[in-house]
C-alpha cells in the first residue's frame, strides 16, 4: 500500500513540475508500462480502501442504541454512576451480547451475556443450593420474570440467570465471601423493568 501512495505522489508530482515549467503547453506523454503501473497501483488503492471500509461497517457499531437495533431489546443497567461504572458494550453477533461493568457496591467486575433463540453455559461450577435465591421482577409489558442466583462451592462466583421470551440472561461476578451480592439481582430486576 506504501508503494500505491509513494507512486501516485511521484505522479503527481512529476505533473506538476512538467506544469511549471515552460513546457506547460505541451502534452505530458507517459510510456504505456507506466501507465499501466499507475492503473494497477490506483485500482489496488481503491480496493483497499473500499475493504477497510467494509470492515469498519461490519464490526463497529458505536452507541448502544445501534447494538439494541441490531439485537432485537434495549439491554439497560441502572443508571446511578455510584453502582454502575465503565459499561462496555459487544454485540458478538446478531444472538449474542456482552455488557462488562463494574459494580461499584458489590466492588466487582461483572458481565452479562445474552442469547437470543440459544442456551447460556451455566455447567462451568457446581453451586451451593443451600445459598440459592429467587428474585422477582415485572417488564415493561407487566410479564412476571423469575431470577435465580446461585453462588459457586469453590470457585467465589455469583450467577444470576433469567429468561425473557426468546432471550436468555445471565450475570456473572468473582466473589470474595465478604461480598454484598444483592446489587447483582437488583441489577437484573432493573434490567428486567425495561424489557418491552
Amino acid at each position: 500500500m506504501k508503494k500505491s501512495i509513494i507512486m501516485i505522489f511521484l505522479l503527481f508530482l512529476c505533473l506538476v513540475t512538467a506544469c511549471s515549467s515552460e513546457k506547460c503547453g505541451r502534452e505530458i506523454s507517459m510510456n504505456e508500462d507506466t501507465q499501466k503501473l499507475a492503473d494497477l497501483e490506483l485500482t489496488d488503492f481503491d480496493t483497499e480502501i473500499q475493504n477497510i471500509s467494509e470492515l469498519r461497517d461490519e464490526e463497529e457499531i458505536e452507541s448502544p442504541e445501534e447494538i439494541f437495533s441490531v439485537f432485537g431489546i434495549p439491554i439497560l443497567l441502572p443508571e446511578n454512576n455510584s453502582w454502575i461504572k465503565n459499561t462496555e458494550y459487544t454485540l458478538i453477533d446478531e444472538n449474542n451480547l456482552e455488557v462488562c461493568y463494574y459494580d461499584d457496591i458489590s466492588g466487582i467486575d461483572c458481565k452479562l451475556s445474552v442469547i437470543k433463540n440459544g442456551t447460556l453455559d451455566d455447567t462451568t461450577y457446581s453451586y451451593d443450593e443451600t445459598l440459592d435465591e429467587t428474585w422477582q421482577g415485572d417488564s415493561l409489558a407487566g410479564d412476571t420474570v423469575y431470577v435465580k442466583v446461585q453462588h459457586s462451592v469453590d470457585d467465589g462466583k455469583v450467577f444470576a440467570s433469567w429468561e425473557y421470551k426468546n432471550y436468555k440472561f445471565a450475570i456473572q461476578g468473582d466473589i470474595d465471601p465478604m461480598t454484598d451480592t444483592s446489587p447483582i439481582p437488583k441489577t437484573a430486576l432493573y434490567i428486567i423493568s425495561k424489557l418491552p
